[in-house]
């Protein structure tokens, strides 16, 4: 689990926690300040971007005392003044998007309802993934005229997105921001990674920017919580069955064995996770259609040469039912000669083995 995913883990686990008793906790746990340093960025960067529990003012200036790294104190500056206009009640900032016969609106004229937006693409897989739990929330309320729910495509390109959206032929309002207007969108909402999920009341003010996924197992019941004027209800006790700090120590999974899986590599050839005990191994999950994952590439490589002689590899592993794999790695394995290539033999071993849900692409 990365420090991201880590991050999101305490979110969703600990929603009713105030974030400064996080941080605090943290500081007393993690006896390693680099560790530290990027925890505690990755849980400001999820409270920054949600309407997590805590006064910000005081919780940033905690952060500032114990992160020692100047390149994650400035990146956590930046998106705390970015914040101030996406917090809890906040005017959400108006932007400009277009619908599938090309014509323009602003996202103020939809104030009047709850709304509930789906930001996607599709060529994401996690966005795909959510995609029928969001039909089915919008179906359950089709007839509520308290709440709209609204799919905002920031596709590059439109005419797999018109394709998509002509083939689902969903009932509720379908848009896409693309160059310039997908640029001031994704500034002003702080969009670095999708699916992202976002809830604004009636009055067009911010209830959250990170809101719940639907398929959050009570999503109908947390949004009727919303229509009923209630914010979401405080974390059950099932919440606290473990402590912030067990809770930790669990994902850092200390002294436990990585759970094993097998995988193909080009060739055919059956590999497994155990094949490479003693080494320090990097797990990357990808899909060839996921443009932020190819991103990643440059990085994951010059990661695996600079520190081969350290005994560290890098599997790219490639998803599920991917048809693309063989012909993508033909293309680009001279490119980036120090990853491992891999590919899922099955998803259902893959999801048996590690129990995972996607949690999006970044």
């Amino acid at each position: 689990m990365t420090y991201n995913m880590f991050a999101s883990a305490i979110t969703y686990t600990f929603a009713d926690v105030d974030r400064l008793l996080a941080l605090q906790t943290l500081k007393k746990i993690i006896p390693d300040q680099s560790a530290l340093n990027n925890i505690a960025t990755a849980v400001m960067t999820e409270f920054l971007s949600s309407d997590g529990k805590g006064d910000r003012e005081r919780v940033y200036a905690y952060y500032k005392t114990i992160c020692t790294d100047p390149r994650l104190l400035a990146r956590i500056e930046q998106a705390y003044e970015g914040s101030k206009f996406l917090g809890a009640g906040a005017v959400a900032p108006d932007f400009t998007m277009a619908d599938i016969d090309g014509r323009e609106h602003l996202f103020s004229e939809l104030r009047g309802k709850v709304i509930y937006v789906d930001v996607w693409a599709t060529w994401c897989g996690p966005c795909l993934a959510e995609a029928p739990n969001f039909t089915r929330l919008a179906e359950h309320f089709r007839d509520d005229d308290r709440i709209e729910f609204v799919s905002l495509s920031i596709d590059d390109n439109l005419a797999a997105w018109k394709k998509m959206v002509s083939e689902d032929n969903h009932h509720w309002p379908q848009f896409i921001v693309q160059g310039e207007a997908q640029a001031d969108f994704s500034t002003k909402y702080q969009i670095t990674g999708i699916p992202r999920f976002m809830l604004f009341d009636s009055e067009g003010r911010v209830i959250s920017v990170n809101a719940p996924r639907p398929s959050r197992e009570d999503m109908a019941e947390y949004l009727e919580g919303l229509l009923g004027g209630q914010r979401e209800q405080a974390a059950t006790e099932s919440n606290y069955s473990k402590s912030f700090e067990d809770f930790y120590s669990q994902w850092r999974g200390q002294n436990k064995p990585a759970p094993d899986f097998s995988a193909y590599d080009i060739n055919g050839e059956e590999i497994r996770l155990s094949d490479y005990r003693g080494k320090t191994v990097i797990l990357d999950f990808w899909f060839t259609s996921c443009h932020m994952c190819i991103k990643g590439f440059p990085a994951l490589n010059k990661l695996a040469a600079e520190y081969a002689s350290q005994d560290v590899v890098v599997l790219a592993a490639c998803t599920p039912e991917d048809g693309d794999f063989n012909a993508f790695v033909k293309k680009n394995r001279e490119k980036y000669p120090n990853l491992i290539w891999l590919k899922d033999r099955s998803a259902e071993e893959f999801e048996d083995v590690f129990a995972r849900k996607v949690d999006g692409m970044v």
